[in-house]
C-alpha cells in the first residue's frame, strides 16, 4: 500500500509504530527513498470504513490548497505535507517537534500555547471557499442538553439553565473563517527553532467554515478540562491563557467573549459525555458543571480562579 501513496519510489519501509485510535489504524514508518537520499519520516493513517470525519480526500485536498497558500516551509505556521491519498488511507509527513499536548505543564507550556494561538490566526486569514461545518455546533448542544435533562444524573436545574443560556447566546449570527475544526492538544506539534515556536497541524478531516472564535474555544476548553484530572491543574489554565493571548496578539478576528461561549459549548459536550456516555455524573457535577457555569457568567475570568 505505502508505495502505492508515495510520490517517489522506495527502496525500503521500515514501520517503527502503531496504533489503533477507535479503528482508525496509525503507522508511524520510516521511508528511504530508492535515490539513495535522506530518509523520510512518514505517517500512513487508515480511515475505518464509516468513519464520519471522512477517509482522508478532504484531508488531503484542503492540506494542499493550504500549502499553494503558504502553510508550508519556510513559514512557522505550516499543515502536515501530504505525500499520497486514496480513499481510506492518508500518508502524510510526520511532524517534527512534539504534540502541544506534551508541552503543558513545561517550561514551554506558554510558549507553545501562545504560537498555537498563532496558528490559528494565520490559518483564519486564508483565502478558502470551505463547506459550512456543521459538527458540533448548536443543533448538536441541543441535543445534549436534552440527553443529560432526561438521563437525571446531573443537576438538571443548572444544567437546564446554563444550557439555555448557551444555546441563547450561540443563536446570534457570526462571520464564518476557516477552521481546523478539531483543534485538540494531539493534533498540532510544536517545535523551538531560533527564530520561533513552528507549528504544524494535522488531522485537517474536519476543516470547515466556522465562527472564529470556534477553534480558539475548543482548545481552550480542552486545555482546562484535561486539567482537571490531573495534579497541578493551573498548567492548562495557564496554556489557554496562553493561546487566547496569542490568538488575540496575532489579531484574531474572535471577542473573548465569543471564545469564552465557545469555551463553554464544549464544555457541554464534555458535560454530556462525562455523565450520559461514560457514567460518572459525580465528575460532572462537581467539575464540569461549575466550569460552564463560570465561563458562561464570567467569560474568560473563570480562567484565573
Amino acid at each position: 500500500m505505502i508505495e502505492s501513496l508515495l510520490p517517489w519510489p522506495a527502496a525500503d519501509v521500515i514501520e517503527q509504530e502503531h496504533h489503533d485510535r477507535r479503528g482508525t489504524l496509525i503507522t508511524m514508518m520510516l521511508v528511504r527513498p530508492a535515490d539513495g537520499t535522506r530518509p523520510q519520516p512518514m505517517v500512513l493513517k487508515q480511515y475505518r470504513p464509516d468513519d464520519e470525519e471522512g477517509d482522508g480526500t478532504w484531508a488531503a485536498d484542503v492540506g494542499r490548497r493550504l500549502e499553494q497558500l503558504g502553510m508550508c516551509a519556510p513559514a512557522l505556521d505550516r499543515v502536515a505535507l501530504t505525500h499520497g491519498v486514496r480513499p481510506g488511507a492518508l500518508l502524510c509527513e510526520r511532524a517534527p517537534g512534539e504534540s502541544w499536548r506534551r508541552t503543558v505543564g513545561t517550561e514551554q507550556g506558554v510558549s507553545a500555547a501562545h504560537a498555537v494561538g498563532r496558528w490559528v490566526a494565520t490559518l483564519q486569514r486564508q483565502p478558502l471557499h470551505l463547506p459550512e461545518g456543521t459538527r458540533r455546533g448548536p443543533a448538536d448542544t441541543q441535543r445534549q442538553l436534552g440527553a443529560l435533562l432526561q438521563d437525571g444524573a446531573v443537576d438538571t436545574a443548572r444544567v437546564r439553565a446554563a444550557g439555555e443560556h448557551l444555546l441563547q447566546e450561540l443563536a446570534a449570527p457570526q462571520p464564518r473563517v476557516p477552521s481546523h475544526g478539531n483543534l485538540h492538544p494531539d493534533n498540532l506539534f510544536v517545535h523551538e527553532q531560533a527564530r520561533g515556536v513552528l507549528v504544524i497541524a494535522i488531522d485537517l478531516d474536519t476543516v470547515a467554515a466556522r465562527e472564529s472564535a470556534y477553534d480558539v474555544g475548543y482548545g481552550v476548553a480542552q486545555l482546562v478540562i484535561r486539567s482537571l484530572r490531573r495534579p497541578g491543574r493551573e498548567h492548562g489554565r495557564c496554556a489557554a491563557r496562553g493561546l487566547i493571548d496569542g490568538y488575540l496578539e496575532h489579531r484574531g478576528a474572535a471577542t473573548p467573549e465569543r471564545i469564552a461561549l465557545q469555551a463553554a459549548r464544549a464544555v457541554m459536550q464534555a458535560l454530556y459525555y462525562e455523565a450520559v456516555s461514560m457514567r460518572q455524573p459525580r465528575r460532572a457535577n462537581a467539575e464540569y458543571l461549575p466550569l460552564l457555569e463560570g465561563l458562561l457568567d464570567h467569560g474568560l475570568g473563570a480562567l484565573q480562579s
